[in-house]
């Protein structure tokens, strides 16, 4: 679905802070149907990837002290008093707020845990123009070491909720909600994460076939992490990138509005 405006504290954009933006834009373009053109030298070549000529995402160098690797972004009115949030809540900023020419301003931060997650206050540019269609983002999900301790922290900086998971649910996913709905997951540290990886938000494109994504990535140097598995919200499946971005695709079961 097409939409132009987002309300503070929805994401709003995924952002992939890559080593080889070259290599991953094929990769991405050829596995969601993106075209993903290398920006002008004065930003970096930043690339915007656009879905039928709509932006969906972004891809750039790694900045600051971020880790490279996909980032959502979060929107907010006041990136400065969303960061003073951040700081008070125990989090820390990795990439200090950014003025991005007319589009807006972006921050990168942690969260207690370590987990960063991307700040965006819109001037000209406001975020995805499509989500939850095959080829956009369409679901972002934390995972945790700590869900008490997450949900402290985003509860402090964004006023934002935490569902109690299902009992039928032996990976006790959990939701976020805002104003009652739902915006993105929770999922507690799974047995099969290696200890030594830290907590991150995980990103999600919307596919018409999960199965078959999951062979064309294979096919284009992606590393299957989990195939096609059914869950409530759909068919999913997770990958490493050939860069060894994680990522998740997946088929909704329902459309997620923005």
């Amino acid at each position: 679905m097409k939409t132009e405006k987002y309300s503070a504290g929805l994401p709003c954009w995924v952002g992939l802070g890559t080593h080889d933006a070259a290599v991953t834009a094929e990769f991405y373009g050829d596995l969601l149907g993106w075209d993903c053109p290398e920006g002008p030298p004065e930003h970096g070549g930043f690339r915007t990837c656009l879905l039928k000529g709509v932006p969906v995402a972004g891809m750039g160098a790694t900045r600051g002290s971020a880790p490279s690797g996909w980032r959502t972004y979060v929107s907010v009115t006041n990136i400065d008093k969303t960061i003073d949030k951040v700081s008070g809540a125990g989090g820390s900023v990795l990439l200090p707020r950014t003025d991005v020419a007319s589009a807006g301003r972006l921050a990168v931060v942690a969260d207690t845990m370590g987990a960063p997650l991307g700040l965006w206050q819109a001037g000209d540019f406001h975020g995805a123009g499509i989500i939850s269609e095959p080829g956009a983002y369409t679901w972002s999900e934390l995972v945790t070491d700590d869900a008490d301790e997450s949900a402290a922290f985003y509860g402090a900086v964004f006023g934002w909720k935490m569902t109690s998971p299902s009992p039928q649910d032996s990976l006790r996913r959990a939701e976020w909600q805002l104003g009652g709905r739902s915006i993105a997951g929770l999922l507690p540290r799974p047995p099969a994460m290696p200890p030594e990886m830290r907590p991150y938000w995980d990103v999600y494109f919307a596919v018409a076939d999960t199965d078959a994504t999951v062979t064309k990535a294979a096919k284009s140097g992606a590393t299957v992490l989990l195939a096609a598995t059914n869950v409530a919200h759909g068919r999913f499946a997770v990958f490493a990138d050939p860069a060894g971005h994680f990522f998740s695709v997946i088929k909704p079961a329902h459309t997620r509005g923005s």
